[in-house]
C-alpha cells in the first residue's frame, strides 16, 4: 500500500494551494531583496564611475565584494540557526533599506565610503540565499525542500525583468538617486512582509514543530 506523505510535508506545487500565504509572502520578500542585490551587482561599476575615475579600482572592488557576498551568506546562515526566519529577514531588509536609501550620498566620501557601502550591501542582501532554503524546509517540510525552493526561486524571473526595466527605461529619467530610492523602497516592502508572514505563522503555532518531528532523523 502506498503511504501518503504527512500533511505538513508538502509536495511541489501543492505549496501554491495548501500553504499559499506562506509561499507567496516568502516569494515576495525574496523578490524584494534579490531585485535590489541584482541591481547593485549589475550597476555598481557604472554608478561608481560617476564620481570615481579609476576603472581598475572599481574592477577590484567587484572582486572584493564577492568575498563579502560569501561571508554574508555564512553569517546570516548562522543567525538563521539561532533565531527565527522572520526576525532575521526583518533585520536583513531593514539594514538593506538603510544602505540603499543612503547610497546616493556615498560620493561625499569618495572611494572609501563607496567601498564600505558596496561591501555592506553584498554582505547583507546576499544572506537571503542562505535563509530561504531553511525557511522552505521549516514551512513546507524537508522531503521536497529542493523542489519547493525551486518554486520560490522563480522570483528571479520577475527580478531579471524589473532590473532590466529599471536600467533601460528609468535610469535616464530619474537617475541613480531615484533608482536607489526605489530599491530602498523594495527592501522596506520586504520588511513589512515579514510582519505579515509572522501573523500568518502565528495562526499555525504547531506548524514548524510538526515539521521538526516529521523530518527528525531517527
Amino acid at each position: 500500500m502506498i503511504r501518503r506523505p504527512p500533511r505538513s510535508t508538502l509536495f511541489p506545487y501543492t505549496t501554491l494551494f495548501r500553504s499559499r500565504k506562506e509561499f507567496y509572502l516568502l516569494w515576495l520578500s525574496m523578490f524584494c531583496t534579490t531585485t535590489s542585490l541584482s541591481f547593485v551587482s549589475a550597476m555598481y561599476k557604472t554608478y561608481g564611475e560617476t564620481f570615481i575615475r579609476d576603472d581598475r579600482y572599481l574592477a577590484i572592488l567587484g572582486s572584493v565584494t564577492s568575498i563579502f557576498n560569501c561571508l554574508g551568506r555564512i553569517t546570516w546562515g548562522l543567525l538563521m540557526d539561532r533565531f527565527q526566519f522572520v526576525n532575521c529577514m526583518r533585520a536583513l531588509t531593514s539594514i538593506g533599506a538603510c544602505l540603499l536609501f543612503t547610497m546616493p550620498i556615498t560620493f561625499i566620501g569618495g572611494k572609501i565610503i563607496y567601498t564600505i557601502w558596496c561591501m555592506a550591501v553584498y554582505f547583507t542582501l546576499a544572506g537571503v540565499f542562505a535563509m530561504a532554503p531553511a525557511a522552505c524546509s521549516n514551512f513546507f517540510g524537508k522531503k521536497y525542500m529542493s523542489a519547493n525552493y525551486g518554486l520560490i526561486f522563480t522570483n528571479n524571473i520577475a527580478c531579471g525583468v524589473i532590473v532590466a526595466l529599471l536600467t533601460s527605461l528609468l535610469i535616464s529619467r530619474i537617475g541613480y538617486n531615484g533608482l536607489f530610492f526605489i530599491l530602498g523602497a523594495f527592501c522596506t516592502v520586504g520588511c513589512i512582509l515579514t510582519f505579515v508572514l509572522e501573523g500568518v505563522l502565528n495562526k499555525k503555532p504547531n506548524h514548524c514543530e510538526k515539521n521538526r518531528q516529521i523530518n527528525k532523523v531517527p
